[in-house]
C-alpha cells in the first residue's frame, strides 16, 4: 500500500467515525463470551508515534504510523492518529 493510499484510508476512516457516530451497544442477551474483548499489547511503533505527535513531531509520527498501518491494516488507533498527524502537519504548514 503506498503512502497516498494509506493517507486516504486514514482520512476516510476518520470521516467514517464522525459520520457514523458511536457503534450501538451489544444486545442484552449476548453471552459473556461474546462480550469478552481480549486486549493486545500496544504496538511499540504506535506508542512512539503518539509520543512524537504529542511533541509536535508530526513528520516522525506520520512515518511511524504509516509503517504500523502497513503491518496491520485493521489498527483503527493507528489510522486515527495518522489522520490527526496529517491534519496537524497541514495546519502547521499554513
Amino acid at each position: 500500500m503506498n503512502a497516498q493510499r494509506i493517507r486516504l484510508a486514514a482520512l476516510l476512516a476518520t470521516l467514517g467515525i464522525f459520520v457514523a457516530g458511536p457503534l450501538p451497544a451489544m444486545a442484552d442477551d449476548a453471552s459473556d463470551a461474546e462480550k469478552t474483548v481480549t486486549a493486545q499489547a500496544p504496538d511499540p511503533d504506535l506508542l512512539a508515534a503518539v509520543e512524537a505527535a504529542r511533541r509536535n513531531d508530526f513528520e516522525g509520527a506520520i512515518r511511524l504510523l504509516e509503517e504500523v498501518v502497513r503491518r496491520d491494516g485493521f489498527n483503527s488507533d493507528a489510522y486515527a492518529w495518522l489522520a490527526y498527524a496529517l491534519w496537524r502537519q497541514a495546519e502547521v504548514g499554513r
